[in-house]
């Protein structure tokens, strides 16, 4: 696996987003659970992580406190309405690697901001347990 795939958690690939990242040269790929993420995340390197809050059944802060913990500085984008999104701020402090984006967004601005992001942050992301 190469470092511009991105994990989408409350994103099917049969979606815009995914569609849309993978015309952007990102190889999109669709994990549920916290433990398949990580699991993925030790195994292998990602240019990121992309959640839609709203569609994810996952605790986002337990989500990135784990992130943080196996791939630190791995760029993190979060999809949310608007009353989470006037919520989070304060939830994602401390987060330097979180973008925020509004579901309102159509995919093409939500993949620019965030291939935006990937390369303002690009530096290697090494999984905790190095090359495998």
């Amino acid at each position: 696996m190469n470092s511009d795939a991105v994990i989408l958690l409350g994103v099917p690939l049969r979606n815009r987003l995914a569609e849309t990242l993978l015309a952007a040269g990102y190889t999109p790929l669709e994990r549920v659970g916290m433990q398949r993420t990580i699991t993925t995340l030790r195994r292998e390197q990602v240019a990121g992580v992309l959640v839609d809050v709203r569609k994810c059944e996952l605790d986002v802060l337990e989500l990135l406190l784990n992130i943080g913990d196996v791939c630190p500085g791995l760029p993190v984008g979060l999809i949310a309405n608007r009353a989470s999104l006037d919520r989070s701020p304060a939830m994602v402090e401390g987060f330097p690697n979180v973008v925020m984006f509004s579901e309102s967004l159509p995919a093409e601005k939500v993949v620019d901001g965030l291939c935006r992001f990937f390369d303002s942050r690009r530096q290697p992301t090494q999984s905790s347990r190095g090359n495998l």
